[in-house]
């Protein structure tokens, strides 16, 4: 016991030995975490089920990893004001993970179910492009507008300008969208 107290006052006395001993220990736990996932996924008998935990163990083994970062910064004393800027720098790498992890989720698993509800009722294949870019357009814009709130800017003009913007547009692609649906 006296062994591990030194080894802790030995490592407290210098923050940079704090954070890297804490960094590995946070490493140890994440390759802990996910050789118990694998473990998981070999021993799941629904491939489904299997294939959803193993899709999601990256994003929630870099959650616990940033996460992790973020609770030695806090707790290190580090200027409020720069724990503020640090915490957005991570909130808006997360939020640009998930999103890129939603875009794959849409490729992945929603366009096929699109496909197969479509192709029962005989869709023309241009459609399904279509509604695949324009639910990936809405994730996109989702997550720009996430990103820049994080970082407070203020939205309100740009949303004003999508909005006319948009009239503007659904009034020059009219015609190319009734020729394409057939209306």
């Amino acid at each position: 016991m006296e062994q591990i107290n030194a080894l802790y006052i030995f490592l407290t006395q210098s923050p940079w030995l704090e954070f890297w001993a804490l960094l590995v220990l946070f490493l140890v736990f994440i390759e802990a975490l996910n050789i118990f996932i694998k473990y998981l996924v070999s021993h799941i008998q629904n491939a489904m089920l299997g294939s959803i935990i193993w899709f999601i163990r990256r994003p929630i083994l870099l959650t616990l990893m940033l996460l992790g970062i973020l609770f030695y910064i806090q707790q290190s004393g580090i200027a409020w004001a720069n724990f503020y800027i640090v915490g957005r720098v991570f909130n808006t790498i997360l939020y640009i993970y998930y999103l890129s992890l939603a875009v794959k989720v849409n490729s992945m698993i929603i366009l096929p179910i699109i496909k197969q509800k479509l192709s029962e009722k005989d869709v023309d294949r241009d459609v399904v492009i279509l509604i695949d870019k324009i639910i990936s357009a809405f994730i996109i814009f989702f997550g720009i507008y996430i990103v820049l709130s994080i970082w407070k800017v203020n939205l309100t003009p740009l949303l004003a300008s999508a909005g006319v913007a948009g009239i503007a547009l659904a009034m020059a692609a009219k015609d190319s969208l009734s020729n394409l649906f057939g209306w």
